[in-house]
Formats: structure tokens, sequence, C-alpha cells
């Protein structure tokens, strides 16, 4: 089976929900899904229907006035997480989780958060 989730089978597991509002969590796993993710499509489509269950790629293109630098380079790269993400069945606040858990696992082990934060530099730089 497909991982790629459209508006209507978005819809489909929003209605299941529906049916039976208090076992999110048991529809959540039922699909495989996390139950946040789940919450996230309920909302949406209560609020504006099936359009909001739609993913949009970011666009990845500088506009005109802006500079490439920085601030492109971070909408680039949030584009990235976004479609991976997606890809994968996650929501970006997911994947941050994700991020905070792994750096905060290495604080643990004694890394310095500098120390951390010039790795990603060096990795950024590197794939820049």
């Amino acid at each position: 089976m497909s991982k790629h989730w459209t508006p209507q089978r978005k819809r489909e597991v929003v209605e299941v929900v529906e049916h039976d509002r208090s076992n999110l969590e048991k529809v959540a796993t039922a699909y495989g899904l996390p139950a946040d993710e789940v919450r996230d499509w309920v909302d949406k489509y209560e609020r504006r229907g099936l359009e909001a269950l739609s993913v949009t790629r970011p666009q990845m293109r500088p506009t005109r006035a802006e500079p490439r630098g920085i601030a492109t380079s971070a909408r680039c790269d949030r584009g990235i997480i976004v479609a991976a993400a997606s890809a994968q069945g996650l929501s970006t606040d997911d994947v941050w989780r994700m991020l905070i858990h792994a750096v905060a696992r290495r604080l643990r082990r004694g890394a310095r958060l500098r120390d951390i934060i010039d790795e990603i530099a060096h990795d950024t730089a590197r794939c820049a």
C-alpha cells in the first residue's frame, strides 16, 4: 500500500475519527499514524474542508526582491524537511520533536551544545 496520503485518504481517516471521536488514538494506530497528525487533519478538515488536507510543495526559488543567502537557504531547507516528513506520514512538529530529542540525548551523554551547533554548521557548509 502506498504511503502517500492524498486529501481523499486523509478525509477517510477523519470520517472514521468523527464517527467515534473517543477513539482517535485507536484510529491513528490502526492507520499507522501519529495521533497528533490525525488530530491535525481533523482540525484542518473541520475549519476549511477537504482543501485544507492538501499538501502543497513550498516554493524553493527565491523571489527577485529577496537576495540569495541565509533566509533563502533556510526556506529551502524547511521545504525539504516538509516534503520528507510528508512522504513518511509525519508532521513537521513530529520532525522538530525528534530533532529536539536527538539534541537532548547528545547533551545527556555529555556533548556540549556549542559542539553540536558547530557540527551542524560544518555539515550545512558542506551541503551548501
